[in-house]
């Protein structure tokens, strides 16, 4: 079902991986903040039977608005949401990316801030990949909802990241993250940030910038990726590193997210 309250869900089921296995479908699901969800869309959500809600976004953003899928989480005798805080999104408040904009609020600088937000996801996601992959690792925790505030860009880091994990190819890895297409352009969303940023900066910004900040492209996940390999030589590395995704605790996710 497509939700309208929430344009970026998806399961994250049905993706290959490398040894002709595929990511098991109802276990994990990526979105955006869930918007005022009609009726039909929260009994929807709620038959999910969540247990866990990994929520990506600054306190700052939840505080501004707390996360509705919390309504739809199974009852569990575990933690039912877990908070990132991963502060490196123009939405989360990073001064930096709005001063990317002053100097140039044109399409190019509307890039530039994308490329400069992926390429700062590497150190962001340092001390906060590590929760998420302990719950995966959990069965007790899982089905299970990653997301932040559009769900594209920090949601579509961490699921790349998972994915990896679990032997997809860097073309599968590509393919799902593009899924997201430009269904945010014209959306909600779309013209509220376009209202605090256009607020921010004293003038508007064009219309095709906002699409740029809105949609996914492949050079922005390409850019994060580089920043890895860059730093850490590898995103193996990185994911050992980081989220102690060694050998072993890879081959039990897979055990726990892929079909046979």
């Amino acid at each position: 079902m497509k939700l309208t309250a929430a344009p970026t869900f998806r399961d994250l089921g049905g993706v290959a991986v490398c040894d002709g296995r595929r990511v098991r479908r109802g276990v994990v699901y990526r979105a955006g903040h869930l918007l005022e969800p009609s009726d039909v869309e929260l009994r929807f959500v709620r038959e999910l039977r969540l247990r866990r809600v990994f929520d990506l976004r600054s306190a700052a953003e939840r505080n501004r608005q707390p996360s509705n899928w919390l309504g739809a989480v199974d009852d569990a005798p575990l933690p039912r949401e877990v908070h990132a805080d991963v502060n490196a999104d123009v939405r989360a408040g990073k001064a930096a990316l709005f001063h990317l904009l002053e100097a140039d609020c044109s399409v190019g600088g509307a890039r530039q801030m994308m490329l400069q937000t992926y390429r700062s996801f590497p150190h962001a996601f340092a001390g906060q990949l590590r929760p998420l992959f302990d719950a995966l690792l959990e069965a007790r925790s899982v089905p299970l909802l990653v997301h932040c505030t559009a769900g594209k860009d920090r949601t579509g880091f961490a699921c790349a990241m998972l994915l990896h994990a679990l032997g997809a190819s860097e073309a599968a890895i590509f393919e799902e993250y593009l899924r997201t297409g430009d269904v945010l352009v014209a959306s909600p969303l779309a013209a509220s940030l376009g209202e605090i940023l256009g607020g921010y900066l004293g003038r508007p910004l064009e219309p095709a910038a906002i699409a740029v900040i809105m949609g996914v492209h492949e050079e922005f996940l390409a850019t994060a990726l580089d920043a890895v390999r860059a730093e850490y030589g590898s995103l193996d590395a990185y994911l050992e590193q980081v989220a102690g995704m060694d050998a072993a605790r890879r081959g039990r996710l897979r055990e726990v997210l892929l079909d046979y």
